[in-house]
């Protein structure tokens, strides 16, 4: 519940704040709002699985586990996972068949720090996917937003999730 709120808290921060790129964050905070909640819930569900994840498991499982609350939202047009553990490192994708090409860090605008990590979030008006010509026909096309959270779960345990969230157009 607290973590919804400070997410909620996170944006009223973003669009308040003053910088030369007043526009662009007010912008971006008004693309980041509606998927904030989204983004929380995520995150807290992907703790969990990590928690009680069977190293044993193969890859394939551990991704359907990850990622079964956003595989049907229409709104999320990629997701990406990345447990590092000491020398240890597992990445996930949803979909396995997409990636995110690199975004420039001056995209990212930081939102909040959290006790456990920095959310951040940044918008592309053509998403950067690169995706199979079958892939969701035309997903991708359009404007996203992107959040993400890097977060310390422990001594040498981390955690960031990346989402990419389709934004309709402006009438």
């Amino acid at each position: 519940m607290a973590r919804r709120q400070f997410y909620a808290c996170a944006v009223l921060c973003l669009a308040a704040s003053c910088s030369r790129n007043h526009a662009s964050l007010g912008q971006l905070s008004r693309a980041a709002q509606p998927h904030l909640l989204a983004f929380s819930r995520f995150e807290t569900w992907v703790g969990r699985v990590l928690a009680v994840a069977d190293p044993m498991a193969s890859h394939e499982a551990h991704a359907e586990t990850t990622f079964s609350p956003v595989r049907h939202d229409a709104k999320v047009l990629y997701a990406k996972v990345v447990s590092v553990e000491g020398a240890h490192q597992r990445e996930l994708h949803f979909p396995q068949e997409v990636e995110l090409e690199p975004i420039a860090k001056k995209n990212w605008q930081h939102i909040a720090g959290t006790n456990s990590g920095t959310l951040q979030a940044a918008m592309a008006t053509r998403c950067p996917l690169k995706a199979p010509p079958w892939w969701r026909d035309g997903a991708g096309e359009g404007p996203c937003v992107l959040l993400s959270n890097e977060s310390s779960l422990g001594d040498q345990r981390r955690l960031l999730i990346t989402v990419a969230y389709q934004i309709k157009d402006s009438p």
